[in-house]
């Protein structure tokens, strides 16, 4: 036999108990919702009755979590209804206000006070605020005590039906005290079929059946597993149900729970499709609770259907479930025109989509968050002629829907040319319906793209429209097309890789061509490329999707010129710049013991902008190629310091091209896994040497022990800092010693210096104290 799916422990209780739906289970449940997606399935929706189905859309990790309320409990889900119908009961005497605050907030002695008061209005002891309520003056006093009656024995069942627990706690002193009271259920079933006795009236009636069948079912879960008092309370009064949905599929919920614990599985899935196909508050309970065992439980269910119409609802849970292109043939066999396909259709297509787009990772290890997405051909032609079959029959509730999924599963298999004439009997028989329209340019999109082999400019024109409306946000409001611009934006660059066209392949994908940017010449040929008089229409609307501007690459350069030391060729670029114009925050000329990059910029504020900052560099290198001071050599030395990753200017090098942030933290520590596949050129914002280079300069030229003292310790700072971003994964020590600490401690025990760097380091206080 044909084993369907392991049955979650809790889903019985779902629809059974009425009080929770977990956050974490369904039947649609998966590790991850696909990766790309160009076919939206609200394109069966024409009307509200669509519109109630989208939580049962395809959605890997979310099955139907978009209608319920926010923690997911569904104790209050028929408060409104229950209000609703207790309006209509009671009439225009009362209004739902008061009716509300009766129903969830009035207590057991607040209940008898207006009992007593009713049958007497003499009554004293009822209070003032109580003896206002509109019920009390209702000129029907039977209906009035019989609604009260109902509501006292109503509130004592919520003491174990009603209650609100905190399922993640499974300890038992979570536990209302009545779940294990046999007493208590006996009591409250023998004093409800008391009341039952004397009700005529078909309301009522159907509200105590609800609350025994319901009294049943938790005696028999708490107690003594007597569910078969639920079932057979159950079938004994199915039939009188004539006024109420609310308690007719609420009760059937509690005789399928019961069913289901019983092990009758055939029994409980055929009350859980009538539930699903006939009252939609309850419709993602049922489904989430509709559970076939095996082959023969799923045949069984059928042999109870007393019509077609509960075979449809059948085939469509399980297709649901686990089989929607079984399910589609089975509905299709019994009534072409059944409104269940439609949904199914929508799955199976997005169902095929999952398995026939592919996402990976190009060979270059590109991580732009630009999925490469290519179409693997695989959909099956069996499942293709089936769909197309019924297509050309066009004799379905909604024969477009179908058009365009066969038309869509050509583009799947990579045959767009025998797509055409689906997309467009779809367009006809959807003329009036935007998304479809929508649908059917995006699907023909993706199909003319997936299969170029080149494109060249004589194209452009023609592409010129459909790409403007891809990338133009107001010109198709109704449709989601996030996957498909990318997937376009992948396969145009890829095509004009092959043709050596690279600046047209950067602007579609910023990182299709790995160590672009370590290249200046290249980003020269970008600018150029940016800047060209001639672009075509095409071209300026590639131009405009490109990520950079004219003045980010030109900083990129500067960038790049400063960290290899050529800060005139830095200067130079930067001027071109817009972005030199930028201010970095502190004195990066000046440094600390203890780095503290807020205070740094608390200080000074914007001390030099981008540019200056350069044009001081170059002051000063012009200074010391004269002659050499201390000071000057210091101050480069802080200057490479601080605009490094350790540094208060780090900002300097923050450039959306060098791919950091203004703290660099996601690119740190350099040896790790992640690192060494990405972006490792930009090692150099983790460089210290220079820095380290010009601290010994000035320790080199100046006796004075304090600032020999200043000098080693800041090129100790340049060692570990370099520890720090080359260690091995495994290292996981805070520190380690280097020449310089060592040096710090033997020449330098007796400066203030010395003193000052022990306060203010722990590293290096860690290291005196350990005498090594």
């Amino acid at each position: 036999m044909k084993r369907f799916f392991p049955s979650p422990v809790s889903s019985i209780s779902l629809i059974a108990l009425i009080i929770i739906i977990l956050a974490c289970a369904g039947g649609d449940w998966g590790e991850q919702e696909a990766k790309t997606a160009f076919f939206s399935q609200s394109v069966m929706i024409e009307d509200q009755k669509d519109e109630a189905l989208q939580p049962f859309f395809r959605i890997v990790t979310e099955p139907f979590y978009g209608n319920q309320t926010e923690d997911y409990s569904n104790i209050h889900l028929f408060n409104d209804i229950n209000i609703s119908e207790w309006k209509d009961y009671l009439g225009k005497e009362i209004n739902e206000q008061e009716i509300n605050q009766l129903l969830y907030s009035s207590t057991l002695e607040e209940i008898d006070h207006l009992i007593f008061y009713i049958k007497d209005n003499k009554y004293a002891k009822i209070p003032a605020a109580l003896k206002a309520y509109s019920i009390t003056k209702m000129v029907d006093k039977t209906k009035a005590k019989n609604f009260l009656y109902y509501l006292g024995f109503a509130k004592r069942c919520e003491y174990v039906s009603a209650k609100e627990y905190d399922y993640w706690d499974y300890q038992e002193g979570n536990l209302d005290e009545h779940l294990s009271d046999i007493k208590f259920y006996e009591d409250q079933i023998s004093g409800g079929n008391k009341l039952l006795k004397n009700v005529r009236d078909k309301f009522l009636k159907e509200r105590y059946y609800f609350q025994l069948c319901r009294l049943y079912y938790q005696k028999a879960l708490h107690i003594d597993q007597d569910f078969a008092s639920c079932v057979e309370m159950y079938y004994n009064v199915r039939d009188s149900f004539s006024v109420s949905k609310s308690m007719e599929y609420r009760t059937m919920g509690y005789a399928a729970a019961a069913l289901y614990k019983q092990k009758a599985y055939a029994r409980a899935n055929y009350l859980y499709a009538l539930i699903y196909d006939n009252y939609p508050e309850m419709s993602t309970i049922a489904q989430y609770s509709f559970h076939p065992q095996e082959e023969a439980d799923f045949k069984q269910a059928l042999s109870y259907a007393k019509n077609n119409r509960e075979k449809e609802a059948l085939w469509h849970l399980l297709g649901i479930y686990g089989d929607e292109f079984r399910a589609i043939k089975a509905i299709y066999a019994l009534n072409p025109k059944s409104d269940l396909l439609s949904l199914l259709l929508v799955r199976y297509v997005s169902t095929l989509e999952e398995e026939t787009l592919a996402a990976r990772e190009n060979a270059q290890n590109d991580y732009s968050y630009i999925p490469d997405v290519y179409i693997n051909g695989g959909v099956d032609m069996e499942a293709l002629n089936t769909i197309q079959a019924i297509a050309d029959k066009g004799n379905t509730l909604k024969p477009y829907l179908w058009d365009l999924s066969c038309a869509y599963m050509y583009i799947l298999r990579s045959e767009s040319a025998q797509a055409v004439n689906y997309f467009q009997k779809a367009k006809n028989n959807a003329s009036g319906n935007q998304l479809v329209q929508e649908q059917i340019r995006l699907l023909s999109l993706i199909g003319s793209i997936n299969e170029r082999t080149a494109f060249t400019t004589k194209e452009e024109d023609k592409l010129l429209a459909d790409m403007d409306w891809l990338y133009n946000e107001d010109k198709h409001k109704d449709l989601i097309v996030d996957d498909a611009q990318y997937f376009v934006r992948r396969k145009l660059s890829s095509l004009f890789l092959q043709q050596g066209e690279e600046e047209k392949a950067m602007c579609m994908v910023n990182y299709s061509i790995p160590g672009y940017y370590y290249d200046i010449a290249k980003m020269d040929k970008m600018i150029a490329y940016l800047q060209r008089p001639n672009l075509s229409k095409f071209e300026r609307l590639m131009v405009g999707m490109y990520e950079y501007s004219k003045d980010d690459l030109l900083e990129a350069e500067a960038v790049r010129y400063t960290y290899d030391g050529k800060i005139e060729a830095a200067i130079a670029k930067m001027k071109l710049s817009e972005n030199g114009q930028f201010g970095l925050q502190g004195d990066p000329f000046e440094a600390h013991v203890y780095d503290c990059h807020d205070c740094d910029h608390q200080q000074h504020g914007f001390k030099y902008t981008k540019l200056e900052f350069l044009e001081e560099m170059k002051v000063r290198l012009n200074n010391i190629a004269k002659k050499p001071d201390y000071n000057t050599y210091m101050e480069l030395g802080n200057a490479w310091y601080n605009i490094s990753y350790f540094g208060n200017a780090r900002y300097f090098y923050d450039n959306g091209i060098t791919g950091t942030d203004t703290y660099g933290t996601f690119f740190f520590p350099l040896k790790d896994e992640y690192w060494n596949q990405t972006n490792g050129y930009n090692d150099f914002i983790f460089d210290c040497s220079k820095a380290e280079k010009y601290y010994n300069l000035a320790a080199s030229i100046t006796n004075d022990p304090e600032k020999k003292a200043e000098c080693t310790f800041m090129a100790a700072k340049c060692e570990q800092n370099n520890y720090f971003t080359h260690k091995e994964p495994k290292d996981n020590r805070d520190f380690k010693a280097g020449v310089y600490f060592k040096k710090l401690k033997t020449d330098f025990r007796n400066t203030q210096y010395y003193k000052e760097a022990i306060a203010q380091c722990g590293y290096f206080e860690t290291y005196v104290k350990r005498g090594r």
